[in-house]
């Protein structure tokens, strides 16, 4: 009877030990899912930061451009107003 209880101590630590690994398992896969989540959610706002970014570039250079095409429109009116003064 007491090789029975033996294996019974044993089988219960085995199972025990087995438990806990299976439940440091389950944690690590939790973590590694939270982790690639959290970096999913990095990535997709470093991704909308960056778009946000490059509209307001783009519309930066189109303001730009316009004002080139103002100042050079008031230097040919200018030219023009002293070419007639002359």
């Amino acid at each position: 009877m007491n090789d029975n209880n033996t294996d019974h101590d044993n089988d219960s630590r085995i199972n025990k030990t087995e438990q806990r690994g299976l439940a440091r398992k389950q944690q690590k896969s939790e973590s590694r899912s939270r982790r690639a989540a959290l970096l999913l959610d990095k990535n997709i706002e470093e991704k909308v930061r960056q778009d946000a970014f490059e509209k307001q570039q783009s519309e930066m250079v189109y303001e730009l451009k316009s004002l080139q095409d103002r100042l050079e429109a008031q230097e040919t009116r200018i030219q023009a107003l002293e070419d007639a003064a002359q």
